[in-house]
């Protein structure tokens, strides 16, 4: 079936509900004043604005400071609004960038508005511009920031909906502008002008390639693409859509199928083959790629099933370029000359981790080892933990050297179990080239 803009606005519109206030359920910020300032006084429910009562928040520099909360879902975020501080300096949150983010850290991000009028200790309504999806809101500022509380307003988006499965996260060779990153392609937005900054376009016209990643590994029906309609539509024809498995993209991907008609405007529909599965949609061509949005109908292989991460932390990185998105970036080099690994720089209180899209119930976790070294791992911890920190379980310990590559340890969960991140504790420096998290989806279809 061909899909108009007309019909993905309607189903878009069904995926989220009326607007509600969504609860934070945690946080990170770049540093604090005080310890009694934390980033969970942003959620506190207390609405005091004297920082002497505890209850506001404090950034520890005005040097390019930032704060973020988490959402416990995936949402469709309307309005941002901050409580001022009210005994002090109630103008210095002018100029604060609010954000809506994919995973936290700040990787993936648009701009939701920025702050211009400051009442002292008064609430600051910043109502988003355009629907903007994400699991964490974050503040960017150049001077102090000091906050008292925070409300977000918005409606959670199901990973699901009925057949429909939205991507978390991606990948793309380059693109020719930043603003016309992959993540146009699973932000709901349905504008077919690639000046309207809400299309992908590759900054590659020979070996372009741009890929978005599933929740979950699944059986895909059909990839429709919404095409280009300012101008060159023609570009999208030859194209190839693939599924594949992101833990081993290189070699695991099947061809769903060939772009051969390439409406302006308009939605381009890819039928796969019968069973054909993954958890990653990927497009390859020998001329530009700009499209402006993905619909992709599948349902998931199993119950119990891989979940990719969206984000995540770490204390430290021995480069720049071995940093922790290596250890979900679906590549499987084992060589660390390749940049495909993630090595700590610490060698005592090393930590690493992952976060989920959503809360759910960790069955395993499987560690991808580097090819050297092996014997570094042992002892390495492996928890599965809340978004906050506050509750986090052993999930299991590397305790031998394995002569395979990949080490699997049985979280061995408690039914009802719910976490979002994924910890790597060490008191030796952590290599890990990938990481496969299995888990209980718990999701009503």
């Amino acid at each position: 079936m061909i899909m108009n803009a007309e019909f993905f606005f309607m189903i878009a519109t069904l995926v989220a509900a009326d607007g509600m206030w969504l609860s934070p359920v945690g946080g990170d910020t770049k540093s604090t004043k005080k310890d009694d300032w934390g980033v969970s006084n942003l959620y506190d429910g207390q609405t005091s604005t004297k920082m002497g009562d505890n209850q506001c928040y404090h950034s520890g520099g005005w040097d390019d400071p930032w704060v973020e909360v988490y959402l416990e879902t995936y949402s469709e975020i309307n309005r941002i609004s901050v409580l001022n501080r009210g005994d002090c300096c109630a103008q210095r949150a002018e100029g604060i960038r609010v954000k809506v983010c994919k995973g936290a850290g700040g990787s993936y991000c648009q701009l939701c508005g920025i702050i211009i009028d400051t009442p002292s200790g008064d609430w600051i309504d910043v109502y988003c511009s355009s629907r903007l999806y994400g699991d964490s809101v974050r503040l960017e500022h150049n001077h102090f920031i000091h906050l008292c509380e925070i409300r977000i307003e918005g409606a959670p988006v199901q990973t699901v909906r009925g057949n429909r499965i939205i991507p978390v996260s991606g990948d793309a060779k380059d693109a020719n502008r930043p603003e016309w990153n992959f993540t146009r392609l699973y932000d709901g937005l349905t504008s077919t002008s690639i000046s309207s900054n809400q299309c992908y376009h590759s900054g590659s016209s020979s070996g372009a390639w741009v890929e978005v990643h599933l929740p979950f590994h699944s059986t895909i029906n059909s990839v429709a693409a919404l095409n280009r309609g300012d101008c060159c539509e023609w570009k999208a024809l030859g194209m190839q859509v693939k599924v594949c498995d992101k833990a081993h993209l290189r070699t695991h991907c099947q061809l769903c199928g060939v772009i051969l008609s390439a409406p302006s405007g308009d939605w381009i529909n890819v039928k796969c083959p019968s069973g054909i599965t993954g958890d990653t949609i990927r497009f390859e061509h020998n001329e530009y790629i700009h499209l402006c949005e993905l619909y992709i109908e599948g349902v998931p292989t199993e119950s119990v099933d891989r979940i990719i991460p969206s984000g995540g932390d770490m204390k430290d990185a021995w480069k720049a370029e071995w940093d922790f998105t290596k250890i979900y970036d679906g590549l499987t080099s084992t060589n660390f000359g390749d940049n495909e690994c993630y090595h700590s720089r610490s060698a005592t209180g090393a930590w690493v981790e992952a976060l989920l899209p959503t809360a759910h119930e960790i069955q395993s976790v499987s560690i991808l080892t580097r090819d050297c070294c092996v014997e570094k791992l042992v002892g390495l911890h492996v928890k599965v933990c809340d978004l906050d920190g506050s509750d986090c379980r052993l999930c299991g310990q590397v305790n031998s050297e394995y002569t395979d590559a990949w080490i699997t340890l049985d979280c061995a969960p408690t039914p009802g179990d719910k976490h979002t991140v994924i910890r790597f504790e060490h008191n030796q420096t952590i290599q890990i080239c990938e990481v496969y998290i299995r888990a209980n989806l718990r999701i009503n279809w």
